[in-house]
């Protein structure tokens, strides 16, 4: 995790988020009550999420209409986790292991989010 969020900031910000994070996690497990249920309907609400797609999308390629919309942008953005594709504007670390991304790792949307990403990613606009 504390690499993924230094992404493109170099050696010094992985080292200060590999300090920071276990005393950022601890508040924020205190501060929003993070416990097993609450990880176990969050859970539910991304399968729900997945679902959602593939009954949106009825075997086309975008949820909304024949075009690529801000329906697929942010569908595929919120979800991008759970593909993890090649397709991003920095390198990332590899993708940690999960027991939850597994469990869904065949789930036809997890493709579609893959796939959205190959195809309108494209190159990064930066200078």
């Amino acid at each position: 995790m504390a690499d993924f969020l230094a992404t493109d900031h170099g050696a010094a910000a992985r080292i200060q988020q590999r300090v920071m994070l276990p005393v950022a996690w601890q508040y924020v497990v205190r501060r929003y009550g993070f416990d097993q249920e609450s990880f176990e309907r969050s859970k539910a609400a991304l399968v729900g999420a997945l679902d959602r797609i593939e009954s949106e999308r009825q075997g086309r390629d975008h949820l909304v209409g024949d075009r690529f919309t801000v329906a697929d942008l942010t569908a595929a953005a919120l979800l991008y986790v759970l593909a993890w594709p090649p397709e991003f504007q920095y390198e990332l670390p590899e993708s940690p292991r999960s027991e939850f991304r597994e469990s869904v790792k065949d789930h036809p949307a997890v493709d579609w989010i893959s796939e959205t990403w190959r195809r309108h990613r494209g190159d990064s606009a930066a200078v």
